[in-house]
């Protein structure tokens, strides 16, 4: 039996040494970030910790486009000690922290000795592309894996702090939206839990841990309505009807999760994803994995493979939640199977390491010999170029002055309107008419267009067959054309602009 002294001597020392470890990986990375989307929200961390309009989007809230308004706040606040990008650097360090003394916490919860804790913890912080590419993205995903690690360590304690896990998981589906159905799979665990010891009905308990559950989510949901009018982030939606794989045939679907997946698949780590169905604790984490497959196949396949299958990166805490359970298993072969199957794992992870990091490093590079110098061109350019028609909303924004239009929608919310109603209902086949309705109603200048993404979706082609003229001004053979756009001698849609189209939400917006 360890004594709690001992305990907290493991907890510190582990802390000490994560911390160390997290200052110094921070301090040897790229100054840049690896994706464009990391860009929106440093703008609007700048936004939130400084005030102020927004020259390239002057009629969208600071968290218009933000997926994960905790993760913006963090990233606020510490700027105000760190200038960007390495703000976001500080939090993500942090969260690296974090997860990895959740993980702890967790292994130790299920009763997995402090040697094979501490080996478990290794193991997932190697699994996949967590680190570096995860973890110091930019974006919420170090965080988000962090609060997973630790609402299945308190679900898991023997006594479990019960209205710390409510307000945690009242609180997970502002740190990622698709995470509620982690976060629902736990309340009802506690609530099952609390029926079963107190002999008191299911209903009570569980409105006990919802009321604990609204207060971790209230004031995000304050926040969001305040910048957004709505309650909750809008970026999940908005890239569901942009992509519009959710009305794709069903066996398309299925196929592009299942090869999604085989992509992710973190080696022999995805083994533990088995051993989750051990116990109750288990099978709650399993069932939110699920539930994001699920809502993923429905609405939007494409989510998880998205950048480097960012989203599911979040999930590998609920993995090692699998291996804990095999490791202090009752069934002296299923400890056996996990302690000789944890080393090899640990082993392929290593082995995989300096290829994430070569891909962290190589989208790293891109943002400093493609964005950045093309962000510099724009800069140089004369004004009849704005508004800027774009469809990557971050690093151009963030670095230039210039007005802008997202024909994707996540900082231009009438774009999304129209995604929903065209792109969306159509499957994708009304995109272009989409993209052109969006550029007519803003009246924008000129367009800056990802090579691989007008490969894909034939964004300069569809313009032009709705009679706009592209004169060229940039090209680059693996990044970013830039073209001056021309609209058609027809008349422009009458379409009403973003402010007359939000009603009340605007006047909410920052001036």
């Amino acid at each position: 039996m360890i004594g709690p002294r001992r305990r907290w001597l493991d907890i510190v020392l582990l802390a000490l040494a994560a911390l160390a470890a997290a200052a110094g990986l921070a301090a040897l990375l790229p100054r840049e970030l690896p994706f464009d989307d990391a860009y929106i929200t440093l703008q609007a961390a700048d936004r939130l910790a400084h005030g102020g309009g927004d020259p390239s989007w002057r009629q969208a809230a600071a968290l218009e486009g933000v997926t994960s308004a905790p993760h913006a706040t963090l990233v606020a606040l510490a700027g105000l000690l760190l200038a960007a990008p390495r703000s976001a650097h500080l939090v993500a360090a942090l969260a690296l922290l974090a997860l990895v003394l959740g993980l702890w916490r967790l292994a130790r919860s299920l009763g997995t000795s402090p040697a094979w804790a501490a080996a478990l913890t290794l193991a997932t912080i190697l699994a996949g592309e967590l680190l570096p590419l995860q973890i110091f993205n930019g974006l919420e995903t170090g965080l988000a894996a962090a609060a997973v690690a630790w609402a299945l360590a308190w679900a898991a304690a023997p006594e479990p702090p019960r209205r710390a896990l409510a307000i945690l998981c009242g609180a997970l589906p502002y740190l990622r939206p698709d995470l509620a159905g982690l976060a629902l799979a736990l309340l009802g665990l506690d609530a099952w839990r609390r029926a079963q010891r107190e002999a008191q009905p299911l209903w009570r308990g569980a409105a006990s841990s919802l009321l604990l559950a609204a207060l971790g989510a209230t004031p995000w949901a304050l926040l969001y309505v305040l910048q957004t009018g709505a309650p909750l982030p809008q970026s999940g939606a908005v890239k569901t009807w942009f992509y519009a794989g959710g009305s794709l045939p069903a066996a398309v679907k299925a196929r592009m999760v299942y090869d999604n997946l085989v992509f992710f698949a973190p080696g022999l780590f995805t083994l533990g994803a088995a051993f989750l169905l051990l116990r109750r604790v288990g099978r709650a984490a399993l069932i939110g994995l699920a539930a994001f497959l699920g809502g993923a196949f429905v609405l939007f396949p494409q989510a998880v493979g998205l950048q480097q299958a960012r989203y599911l990166h979040a999930y590998l805490p609920a993995i090692a939640c699998g291996w804990a359970l095999a490791l202090a298993a009752p069934a002296q072969w299923l400890r056996r199977l996990a302690q000789a199957a944890l080393p090899v794992a640990i082993l392929l992870a290593a082995w995989h390491l300096p290829e994430t990091v070569r891909l962290y490093r190589a989208n790293c590079a891109f943002t400093r010999r493609e964005l950045a110098p093309l962000a510099a061109w724009m800069r140089r350019q004369p004004e009849d170029l704005s508004p800027v028609l774009v469809h990557d909303a971050g690093y151009l924004a963030w670095a230039t002055r210039l007005e802008m239009v997202d024909l994707v929608g996540l900082k231009t919310p009438s774009a999304a309107r129209l995604h929903h109603e065209l792109t969306w209902r159509s499957c994708g086949a009304g995109r272009a008419a989409a993209v052109d309705a969006i550029a007519r109603a803003a009246g924008v200048r000129s367009f800056v267009v990802l090579r691989s993404w007008d490969t894909e979706y034939r964004l300069s082609d569809g313009l032009r067959r709705a009679g706009w003229e592209l004169e060229p001004l940039r090209a680059s053979a693996a990044g970013y054309d830039v073209y001056r756009l021309t609209p058609p001698a027809a008349a422009a849609s009458a379409i009403p602009s973003d402010r007359a189209a939000q009603g009340s939400w605007s006047s909410s917006s920052p001036k």
